[in-house]
């Protein structure tokens, strides 16, 4: 090349030193991008597409002053008029901010300050958030040509019309125009026949522009559609449509496997099963980020996001999830790329699933169920045992057992155990229960294979803790002295079941993996611990109640205590949440002597200096101090519902087909039981709108603020230029 040009924050990550896969050089002063002196100390030779081609990773990382401005504006704005606004808390819905962006006046407002976006904001008059998403696609740099169409059949002045009639489920929510690369994708596969893995060959081949690539797709493309009765030049003409497409996607993937929540049922489905059309779900579980709450939110879209490298987050809590590095998961300053995440780091998990199945099995089809699960023996040629040492959980199976048609049970004893063995009546049948297990799919199933059946989760919650009482009074430990609760099991996927299933009730359970001596060898173990004493005082109201036995109700009683101590708790919320306290304090006459005596909690702990040794604090001391200033931040935290767990381990896995939803409003869902985004677009929407809210209700803050950052990039461009950095390191 004549001159080298460097990307503003493009890092390209490999396994070994860069030097071993291309060329690099030392950058010159011009290409510090300031004129100044190189502030680094090599770049490669090669651009991008070299880089990529070769099997290297290119990230591209983005810094934003609005982000700064914003904070900086909600804290004038808390000084001045006592609301609390943070990032997360500004609304989107408010119609303040579309009347503001339709009036053209964009002055301060991310990524619309142009005027041509301005020019295209006014005639379009934007209504509601889902808006702004699709014009930042189309302006920038998507098809700018569709955005007069887009307009036009928005406000009804033109009809929406569709080149087939099998386009119309994948562009009614654009009027038929082609705006996101997930589209291409799914007409790909609905209108030509294409594969999952083909059809992300041609989304990738549409972004980058490149002419042999999608001249070969254009040949197939049209050939799948006529094969599929669609007239050629009809076919001709979308694929025609689809080479306008921009070239900018919103790829965050995770892998087939992972699991989304039924709001509706109950039941859990994998997010591969839903592309595949195996399964449907309308609605899931999704955050209010105002709120901290959760609720069901709706499932507008999932896409297939092709073959893509993925890694394992592991928590403390023991939930894991697989995604791809640039996934962004939740943490008290905001969203995060998995790639930035660290061992230590808090992400947010659901402390609660506020979900209720809607089916009633008979009662002694859930009892036997949790025996078998837990101590039986499914893999006998003829029929099932159950074994157990203790009298009233035999009764309890029997009982249970003989209810099912054709089904008598015989009871021999060895060394203390007892062995129940269901028998078959009449012997021209197999036992009922032999037939039932076979249907729920338990049936030869090893102790590492059991599963809990997937109908089991569209049970009601009462029979849920009907279930898990059975089961932890045949396999888990109940000692009041030492206040240990736990299960036991071989099967780890049974295990993040029962978690998952105690989650339903209320409960927070820690998932550990341990090795433990087996005839002669050693075998991995999965325990299931409920700690703290608002999980154990659940486990008693909800789930000892339907215990058998008398003295292990009696037991977890024991273990609840009537003034908890929260020391050693690791239930707390991230230690940043003491600027939430000294900004409530100061906008109050409360001393800090007067904290401590009305909170129990002592003013170092809230210094501006960092607490060695502390990891955050208690719910219970933030809702004392929430009530102590009255400050509705501080109680959004101590009545969330998320539970801030600590990244323990974080590994690369390899490549795997990835999937992705869009939900609707939130922009974020409950996967495998942890809080995750789904939408890089909603991302810039996001940093659009806020900024037009606080421009329309709090003009003279946003505009001071804004006015002293600009003063400052001057003025002081180093200066800027280190802010800059770091705020791309949150982005």
């Amino acid at each position: 090349a004549r001159h080298a040009s460097t990307h503003a924050a493009g890092v390209v990550i490999a396994d070994a030193p860069l030097v071993e896969y291309c060329p690099l050089h030392r950058p010159t002063k011009g290409e510090s991008g300031q004129g100044g002196p190189a502030l680094l100390n090599a770049v490669t030779q090669w651009p991008m597409e070299h880089l990529e081609a070769i099997g290297l990773l290119k990230v591209d990382f983005l810094g934003l002053s609005t982000l700064a401005v914003m904070r900086r504006a909600c804290d004038l704005i808390r000084q001045r008029h006592g609301v609390e606004l943070d990032l997360d808390s500004i609304p989107l819905d408010d119609p303040a901010i579309y009347c503001l962006l339709s009036g053209g006046d964009v002055v301060g407002v991310f990524q619309v300050e142009g005027a041509g976006f301005r020019r295209v904001l006014q005639e379009m008059r934007p209504s509601r958030y889902e808006h702004i998403v699709a014009v930042l696609a189309l302006y920038r740099p998507g098809p700018m040509e569709h955005i007069p169409d887009y307009i036009r059949r928005m406000h009804g002045q033109e009809t929406v019309e569709y080149h087939h009639p099998a386009l119309a489920p994948i562009l009614d929510e654009t009027f038929g125009i082609t705006v996101f690369q997930e589209q291409i994708i799914r007409i790909a596969t609905d209108l030509a026949g294409y594969t999952a893995g083909e059809a992300d060959l041609l989304r990738r081949g549409v972004a980058k522009k490149k002419k042999k690539e999608l001249l070969k797709h254009r040949e197939k493309f049209v050939q799948g559609a006529v094969e599929n009765g669609i007239p050629r030049e009809t076919a001709e003409a979308i694929f025609g449509d689809i080479e306008y497409f921009a070239r900018y996607g919103f790829n965050k993937c995770l892998p087939g496997d992972v699991e989304i929540l039924d709001a509706a049922t109950g039941r859990l489905v994998t997010v591969g099963s839903l592309f595949r059309g195996d399964a449907s779900v309308d609605r899931t579980l999704t955050c209010n980020l105002v709120t901290l709450q959760l609720a069901d939110g709706s499932i507008r879209a999932v896409m297939d996001n092709g073959v893509k490298p993925v890694y394992r987050l592991r928590t403390a809590l023991g939930r894991t999830i697989e995604a791809t590095a640039n996934h962004p998961f939740y943490t008290y300053d905001g969203w995060r790329l998995l790639a930035e995440l660290q061992e230590g780091d808090r992400i947010a998990v659901p402390r609660r699933l506020p979900v209720e199945g809607q089916t009633e099995w008979p009662e002694h089809e859930v009892i036997a169920l949790a025996h078998l699960l837990a101590e039986g023996n499914l893999r006998h040629p003829h029929s099932v045992y159950f074994y157990s040492r203790d009298g009233k959980l035999v009764e309890d199976y029997i009982h249970a057992a003989e209810q099912f048609p054709n089904t008598r049970c015989t009871v021999s004893t060895h060394k203390g155990t007892r062995s129940v063995y269901a028998r078959r009546i009449d012997r021209s049948g197999p036992p009922g229960i032999v037939s039932w297990a076979k249907r729920l799919g338990i049936w030869g199933k090893r102790a590492t294979e059991k599963e809990i059946p997937p109908s089991v989760f569209e049970l009601t919650n009462r029979q849920i803790a009907l279930l898990i009482a059975r089961m932890w009074e045949g396999n888990g430990r109940i000692a009041s002295k030492g206040r240990s609760l736990y299960y036991a099991t071989s099967s780890r996927k049974m295990a993040q079941q029962m978690q998952h299933l105690l989650l339903r009730l209320g409960i927070i359970a820690r998932l550990r993996e341990v090795e433990f001596p087996y005839r002669g060898d050693h075998r991995t173990g999965y325990q299931l611990f409920v700690t703290g004493n608002g999980n154990i005082v659940a486990f008693a109201r909800r789930v000892a109640v339907y215990f058998v036995r008398e003295a292990s109700r009696t037991a977890v009683e024991a273990m609840c205590l009537e003034e908890p101590v929260s020391s050693g708790t690791k239930d707390v919320v991230p230690l940043e949440v003491k600027e939430l306290v000294r900004a409530a304090k100061e906008r109050t006459s409360v001393t800090w002597q007067e904290v401590r005596e009305a909170c129990g909690v002592a003013p170092r702990a809230l210094y501006p200096s960092s607490n060695v040794g502390k990891q955050g604090f208690s719910r219970q001391a933030l809702a004392r101090l929430a009530a102590c200033f009255d400050d509705p931040a501080l109680r959004r935290h101590a009545e969330s519902d998320i539970y801030w767990d600590r990244v323990v381990r974080i590994e690369y896995v390899g490549e795997k087909r990835t999937y992705d939803l869009e939900i609707e409003g939130t922009h974020n869902f409950i996967a495998n039981d942890i809080l995750v985004h789904n939408s890089h677009a909603a991302d810039y929407a996001v940093l659009t709108c806020q900024p037009a809210y606080l421009k329309a209700h709090y003009p003279v803050e946003i505009l001071q603020v804004r006015g002293t950052a600009v003063k400052i990039a001057r003025i002081h461009p180093k200066r800027r230029e280190a802010e800059e950095q770091e705020e791309g390191e949150e982005a």
